[in-house]
């Protein structure tokens, strides 16, 4: 069983997780105030579209997006999404605060926008991030920048 589904089963029979919220969880001190603050989610699938963010269609990864969101709300932390389909690169998903970390620390732009009613998501290729940001430097940003 994932982290997520082990905290998800746990909530249903009314017991709390501390520290866990998402599909992943931290083992590394060093990370803590990471998964302290932010919701991971991650999902694969066989095709990914995101038209239906401009269908409004409430499947496939705008109903992902919706859950991400839901458990970014429920545990107060900013959300992330991360998302794999065959043969193409892992895409993140996330909002504006890891999109000014991105962008003000590593000069990281997003590869799109999309405008989903009031919330802006902002796309990166997972390698893009994990490629041009320096570990280091990422703990050493103010943590209370990261609201």
């Amino acid at each position: 069983q994932n982290s997520g589904g082990r905290y998800s089963q746990r909530k249903k029979i009314g017991k709390h997780t501390q520290n866990q919220d998402g599909d992943i969880t931290n083992t590394n001190s060093d990370c803590e105030w990471f998964i302290d603050k932010i919701s991971i989610e991650c999902k694969f699938y066989k095709e990914l579209s995101f038209w239906n963010f401009i269908t409004g269609a409430q499947y496939g990864i705008v109903k992902f997006w919706k859950q991400t969101i839901d458990q970014s709300n429920n545990a107060s932390k900013i959300p992330l999404a991360i998302i794999k389909q065959n043969n193409k690169p892992t895409l993140m998903i996330t909002d504006k605060t890891l999109f000014k970390i991105f962008n003000n620390n590593f000069q990281i732009e997003p590869k799109f926008k999309i405008i989903n009613n009031i919330r802006i998501l902002y796309i990166y290729k997972f390698d893009d991030i994990t490629g041009n940001v320096d570990p280091n430097t990422f703990r050493k940003i103010d943590r209370k920048s990261v609201v």
